[in-house]
C-alpha cells in the first residue's frame, strides 16, 4: 500500500535509533526500540526474544570486542504494508571489532509495528557472509524437526501457515523452480545465508535452485514453525527453524528463518524473507 502519511519516516527514525543506540554502546536504549513481545535473531543465528534478553545478549558483545564498534546502519527499503506494519531491508556496515577491526557488511530484515502511535520493531533478523565461530553442526547438535508449536488461538491460520512452509520445503526437494515461484508474493524480497538481497519472485526462486541448493550440496530440506504473529487477518510474521541434510549423513546446516507472509485471495504468499545460518562456537 502507498504510504500516505509519512510513516517511513517514522520507521526510518526507528532504524537511526538503533544506529546510536549502538555506536554510544548503550544497549538499554537499542533494546527499547524492540516491542514487548519481539523476535530477534542475529548473525550466528541465536533466538533472542523479548528486549531484555536483547539486551543483555548485546550487552555481554559490547563490553568485550564490540566495545570499541561503530556501525552504518540504513533503510535501503522500507514497505509500509499496512497502517500499523511496515517490513524493512537495513543495510549495516560494522567496523572495530576487536577479533577483527576492518569493516564487514550485513544485511537485516525487520518487522515493525505500530502500537499507541509508536513504532517499534516486532522481528528482526541479520545474516552475515562471514562465519566467525569455530565450527559447524554436526549430527545430534540440532534439535528435532518438525519444530515445537506453541499453542495458538488461530488453528485455522495455524494449519495454512504450516501447510505453506511445507509446500515450500517441497518445492525446494522437487526442485521445481516454478512452483517456487508460487510461494513469493510478485514483488518479494529474500536474503539469503550469504547475505544476498534478492528481489522478485522469478529471481528468488530462479537463485535458490541454481545458487543455493547446490552451493549446500542439494541437500533435503525441512522446516518447522517456531513461532508466528497475526498482525491482520491476512498479515502474518512467522519464525521458522530449518535444516539441511546432504549426503553425509554426519552432517547437518541448521537455519532460522524470518517470513512475512500475505494472503490476497492466492493463499499465503512470502512477502520477505530472510534466513539465517545457526553457527556454534566451541
Amino acid at each position: 500500500m502507498a504510504d500516505q502519511s509519512g510513516e517511513s519516516e517514522h520507521v526510518a527514525e526507528v532504524i537511526a535509533g538503533l544506529m546510536k543506540a549502538w555506536n554510544a554502546h548503550d544497549m538499554h536504549a537499542f533494546a527499547e526500540l524492540f516491542a514487548e513481545d519481539a523476535s530477534f535473531v542475529n548473525v550466528n543465528g541465536s533466538w533472542l526474544e523479548r528486549p531484555d534478553q536483547i539486551e543483555a545478549s548485546h550487552r555481554i558483545v559490547h563490553n568485550s570486542f564490540y566495545e570499541d564498534s561503530i556501525a552504518e546502519i540504513r533503510p535501503a527499503k522500507i514497505r509500509i504494508v499496512q497502517s500499523d506494519a511496515a517490513v524493512v531491508q537495513a543495510t549495516w556496515q560494522m567496523r572495530g571489532d576487536a577479533r577483527r577491526p576492518e569493516p564487514r557488511d550485513y544485511v537485516m530484515t525487520l518487522v515493525l509495528r505500530k502500537q499507541d502511535e509508536q513504532w517499534k520493531i516486532l522481528a528482526a533478523q541479520n545474516c552475515s557472509a562471514e562465519d566467525r565461530t569455530s565450527r559447524h553442526l554436526a549430527s545430534g547438535d540440532g534439535a528435532s524437526l518438525p519444530a515445537r508449536w506453541p499453542g495458538s488461538d488461530h488453528p485455522d491460520v495455524k494449519d495454512r501457515i504450516q501447510a505453506a512452509v511445507a509446500a515450500f520445503d517441497e518445492a525446494w526437494n522437487r526442485r521445481d523452480k516454478t512452483a517456487l515461484a508460487r510461494r513469493f508474493a510478485a514483488e518479494a524480497d529474500f536474503v539469503d545465508t550469504s547475505a544476498r538481497w534478492l528481489q522478485g519472485r522469478e529471481l528468488i526462486a530462479n537463485h535458490i535452485i541454481h545458487v543455493e541448493v547446490p552451493g549446500f550440496g542439494s541437500p533435503i530440506r525441512t522446516s518447522g514453525v517456531e513461532k508466528f504473529t497475526m498482525l491482520h487477518p491476512e498479515l502474518v510474521v512467522v519464525l521458522v527453524r530449518w535444516n539441511l541434510r546432504a549426503s553425509d549423513p554426519l552432517s547437518v546446516v541448521e537455519g532460522m528463518g524470518l517470513r512475512v507472509v500475505q494472503d490476497q485471495g492466492q493463499g499465503w504468499q512470502i512477502l520477505a524473507a530472510e534466513d539465517t545460518l545457526i553457527r556454534v562456537s566451541g
